[in-house]
């Protein structure tokens, strides 16, 4: 993992780069990428992709491919709550309960939040994140530890339909990662766009409120 300073420049190797990348490495800025995408839509490969790329950048010799638990160093999924590891080869297996869903994305949030105290970077928040105000308490960590903000939106250029993202999620190996189709629909519909400013978007964002939240009575 790579620990960077806010501000100062300072990283941590846990793991030894080349010299030829450790001669050029300068800079250890913190960046937070925000995926975002409906169920199939190749949100997680491109995550693990820019994860990928951002390591080669630092120096890290050995990657994702050789050490695939490193992954979840930097990849930050509400999904993981429900996947547990079982059986002699150890495979995941995921079981979704709706009623841990609230519970299991603050525990994300809380894993994201430690990660920044330690200033790990990059950090990838992998969820399909199909509304503004699913983003913001990523955001709002982001500008409270110091980690510059990218919002990856894996729907676009694709020209994805209904079809093609039932297609995808029943090719799926990871056992109970079925998605019923209505749900899959439900994710479209509620899909909100987000302007292609940086600012502009951070902005919306910050102003997205959770429709589920409760009040309180003033």
């Amino acid at each position: 993992m790579l620990a960077g300073g806010a501000a100062t420049g300072v990283g941590f190797w846990f793991f030894c780069p080349s010299s030829e990348a450790s001669s050029r490495r300068t800079d250890y800025k913190r960046k937070l990428y925000v995926m975002r995408g409906v169920s199939g839509s190749g949100k997680s490969t491109l995550g693990r992709d820019i994860l990928k790329k951002e390591l080669a950048s630092q120096g890290l010799v050995a990657g994702i491919e050789q050490y695939p638990p490193l992954a979840r160093a930097f990849m930050l999924s509400t999904d993981d709550f429900f996947a547990g590891l079982e059986g002699a080869n150890a495979a995941e297996h995921y079981v979704f309960d709706f009623k841990k869903l609230s519970t299991n994305h603050k525990q994300n949030q809380d894993r994201c939040e430690i990660a920044m105290e330690l200033g790990i970077t990059p950090l990838i928040v992998d969820n399909t994140n199909t509304c503004l105000w699913e983003m913001r308490p990523y955001v709002e960590l982001a500008k409270k530890h110091g980690y510059t903000v990218e919002v990856v939106d894996s729907m676009k250029g694709q020209g994805l339909t209904l079809e093609i993202l039932k297609q995808r999620v029943a090719a799926r190996p990871t056992a109970g990662k079925e998605i019923p189709d209505v749900a899959l629909e439900r994710m479209l519909n509620r899909y909100e766009t987000l302007p292609d400013d940086p600012e502009a978007a951070e902005a919306a964002i910050l102003k997205a409120e959770n429709p589920y939240a409760k009040k309180t009575v003033q």
